[in-house]
C-alpha cells in the first residue's frame, strides 16, 4: 500500500513538473507576442503619420501647380527648401 501512495505521488509530482514547465512556455511565448503587438503598433503608427505627411505634401504640390504662375506663390520654398 505504501508503494502505491508513493507511486501515485510521484506521477503527481511529475505531472506537476510537466504543468509548471508548460506554463513556463507559455509565459514566455506570451511576452514574446505582447512585444511583437508593441512593435506592431509602433511600426503601424509611423506609417500612418508617413501617409499623412505624404497626402499633405502631395496637397501642397498640387496647390502649387496652381499658383506657379503667380509670382506670389511661395509654395516652392515651403517644399522645396
Amino acid at each position: 500500500m505504501i508503494d502505491s501512495h508513493s507511486n501515485v505521488l510521484s506521477k503527481v509530482s511529475q505531472h506537476r513538473d510537466v504543468i509548471q514547465n508548460e506554463y513556463a512556455r507559455v509565459n514566455v511565448a506570451k511576452g514574446k507576442l505582447e512585444n511583437l503587438c508593441r512593435e506592431l503598433q509602433r511600426h503601424s503608427k509611423a506609417v500612418a503619420v508617413s501617409f499623412t505627411i505624404r497626402q499633405e505634401l502631395l496637397e501642397s504640390v498640387c496647390v502649387c501647380t496652381i499658383h506657379v504662375s503667380l509670382p506670389s506663390c511661395n509654395c516652392h520654398d515651403k517644399i522645396f527648401h
